[in-house]
């Protein structure tokens, strides 16, 4: 009867280690879809996103080609890169960085001459606010 006991219980530990690897190798499974399936709600997010900023861009685009098909757009290019006018126009060009004669309408010769003549406390002031 022993013997009976003995098989029994080892029957029973074999029956529940299986029981166990299987249970574990569920789990594994089961962990690892889990994680699979966040990973993929992840992607699916990034891509909604992207969708979504690439709706505003393809907006942004489609307001940008209407502004260039009108007809001041063309006129304003056909101006600045081509140089034309309209008939009776007349075009007065500024540079950007006014030589420092024309400012001050005079030789810089003769400034340096001006600044010369003046005091010390007149250079100061001169330099600070040019007058």
């Amino acid at each position: 009867m022993a013997e009976k006991k003995d098989k029994e219980q080892i029957q029973y530990k074999v029956i529940i280690s299986v029981a166990l690897v299987v249970m574990v190798s569920v789990l594994i499974s089961l962990s690892n879809i889990l994680y699979r399936d966040y990973q993929n709600n992840l992607r699916v997010k990034k891509l909604k996103d992207d969708i979504a900023g690439l709706g505003n861009d393809n907006s942004y685009m489609q307001e940008l080609l209407d502004y260039v098909k009108t007809e001041s757009y063309k006129e304003k290019k056909a101006k600045e890169s081509l140089e034309l006018k309209k008939p009776g126009e007349i075009v007065v060009v500024i540079p950007e960085q006014a030589d420092e004669r024309m400012l001050l309408g005079q030789e810089p010769e003769q400034k340096a001459n001006y600044v010369d003549t003046l005091n010390n406390q007149q250079k100061w002031l001169y330099y600070f606010f040019g007058a």
